[in-house]
C-alpha cells in the first residue's frame, strides 16, 4: 500500500508549494484522496463482488498493482471489521455535527450576538440541533455535499 500513499516530495518536483502550506496542501491531498477511494470503493465493489471480478474491471486511470493492493485492502478481514464498527457508530449518532470544522460552540456564539438573553441562546441551540437532526447524511464517504 506504500505506493497507494501521497507523497510531499514527489508533489514538489511537480508543483511550488511554500512551506506554510504544506500542512493545509497535505490534509487537502488526503481528504480528497479518501473520498476518491471512497467513491471508487461504492461504484466498484457493490457492482462487481468478487476478488478476481474486481480485478478483471479495474479503472484504466489507476496502475494494475495499485488497484489489486486497494481491492486486496477492502476485501480483507482487518477492512470489513473496521467498516462494520464505522456503519454500527455512524448509526448511534443521535446528533451529527454539520458545522464544518467548527466547533457548535463557534458557531453559537457567531450566530448569537454576547447581548442575548439566556433564553434566545436557548432557543437558538434547539433550531441549531433541530437541524442536525434532519441531516440526513448517513453515506461512509465525507464528499462535503452536507447541507453545508
Amino acid at each position: 500500500m506504500v505506493a497507494l500513499r501521497f507523497n510531499m516530495m514527489t508533489s514538489q518536483k511537480k508543483f511550488s508549494i511554500p512551506k506554510r502550506g504544506e500542512a493545509w496542501v497535505l490534509k487537502s491531498l488526503g481528504k480528497k484522496w479518501k473520498d476518491y477511494k471512497c467513491n471508487l470503493k461504492g461504484e466498484y465493489v457493490k457492482k462487481h463482488k468478487t476478488k478476481d471480478a474486481l480485478l478483471k474491471y479495474r479503472p484504466s486511470r489507476i496502475p494494475r498493482d495499485q488497484w489489486r493492493g486497494l481491492v486486496s485492502y477492502w476485501l480483507s478481514d482487518k477492512a470489513k471489521r473496521r467498516t462494520q464498527a464505522n456503519r454500527n457508530n455512524r448509526s448511534k449518532k443521535m446528533m451529527p455535527h454539520t458545522g464544518g470544522s467548527k466547533s457548535i460552540a463557534t458557531l453559537m456564539n457567531e450566530q448569537i450576538p454576547d447581548a442575548n438573553s439566556g433564553h434566545e441562546r436557548v432557543q437558538q441551540t434547539s433550531r441549531m440541533l433541530s437541524v442536525a437532526e434532519n441531516d440526513q447524511h448517513s453515506h461512509g464517504c465525507d464528499t462535503g455535499r452536507r447541507g453545508q
